[in-house]
């Protein structure tokens, strides 16, 4: 890897819905690595392989992501959950910050994360309530 490449900030962008999970190393020199999970029922098992694969693929140690960037818009409550809590989970075992964004806009995520203050985590903000219904009696 190239001085430049070590030295090029890397987030970490999530973005879910019903049917896929999008995962997005995004540089500051505007390189995007790209992948993703299909299947709600997959996000558990395969969200933190799939973002090792990519850091792998692109030869990116963990140590290079200065934050993690959550696009909150498009989420199912149970996606939302699943990829919420990963990426504060990654946030606070790698010591790095985690913001809530409305789109995947490189220049702007970069621009958030240029600012010096941050919340310790995200805390999800549910589009609809989940719905829940209670189980059928029995008698």
């Amino acid at each position: 890897m190239s001085t430049k490449e070590q030295s090029d900030r890397t987030i970490l962008y999530l973005e879910a819905s019903p049917d896929k999970t999008i995962i997005k190393l995004l540089f500051q020199s505007g390189k995007i690595i790209s992948g993703s999970c299909q299947g709600m029922r997959s996000q558990t098992e395969t969200l933190l392989r799939e973002i090792d694969y990519l850091l792998k693929k692109g030869k990116i140690p963990k140590t290079a992501i200065v934050g993690i960037a959550l696009n909150v818009e498009q989420n199912s409550y149970t996606s939302m959950r699943i990829i919420g809590t990963t990426a504060n989970f990654l946030a606070f075992s790698l010591n790095i910050p985690v913001l809530s964004v409305f789109s995947d806009d490189h220049g702007m995520i970069f621009k958030l994360f240029s600012k010096k203050t941050f919340q310790n985590d995200v805390v999800p903000v549910y589009k609809n309530e989940p719905i829940i219904t209670r189980s059928k009696s029995r008698f």
